[in-house]
């Protein structure tokens, strides 16, 4: 017996919301994130902005940079599931699901989806800037 992810938090929201609720998902190719270190000896426990590398080769976010480049929205009930891409979507994908805790190494942060079964829509975006925190009152 495998090890099985846990569905995100949208399918959750789809059970209780049904048809008025839409989850999006989001993803990067690569970029910066403002995130916390996890809670390790001798390691500051403040957000700070970490780098994170292009995804490997072979993962969502790769496929999704080698066939478009830049960044796009695309609709996933809109696809139909007898097409090359329906067909591709429906197999568990590697895509980015990084919290408020990161540790900048390939492959970490990554999580397994069938993303038409999670999600109704897919936000891409190529590369992306860590948030700049707001000045304290």
């Amino acid at each position: 017996m495998g090890l099985r992810a846990a569905p995100p938090m949208g399918w959750y929201l789809r059970q209780h919301y049904g048809s008025g609720y839409l989850a999006l998902a989001s993803t990067f190719y690569s970029g910066s994130v403002l995130a916390t270190w996890p809670q390790l000896p001798g390691v500051g426990s403040g957000r700070v902005a970490m780098p994170v590398f292009p995804t490997l080769p072979g993962t969502a976010d790769s496929a999704f940079h080698r066939a478009f480049g830049g960044d796009f929205l695309l609709d996933l009930r809109a696809v139909r599931p007898d097409s090359p891409l329906g067909h591709w979507l429906r197999r568990p994908q590697l895509i980015k699901a990084i919290g408020s805790g990161y540790v900048p190494l390939p492959l970490v942060g990554s999580s397994p989806a069938t993303l038409p079964d999670y999600f109704d829509a897919l936000l891409f975006i190529n590369r992306t800037t860590a948030a700049e925190p707001l000045a304290s009152r």
